[in-house]
């Protein structure tokens, strides 16, 4: 199994303080289970599924 690089995933282009505030997550300083959770549940609910089509291409 190969594992992506940061470079491959782009992770630089990723502006995390405006994704948490279109989630609505306030981020946790330790990051923590409760924090994760939350966060998924968020990102769920604000990007459906249907919408990765025009990421996939």
């Amino acid at each position: 199994m190969t594992h992506a690089t940061a470079q491959e995933w782009q992770i630089d282009a990723v502006d995390v303080p405006a994704y948490l505030a279109a989630l609505r997550v306030e981020p946790a300083a330790p990051p923590n289970l409760d924090l994760l959770e939350h966060l998924h549940r968020a990102h769920v609910s604000t990007f459906p599924f249907s919408k990765v089509g025009g990421a996939a291409g």
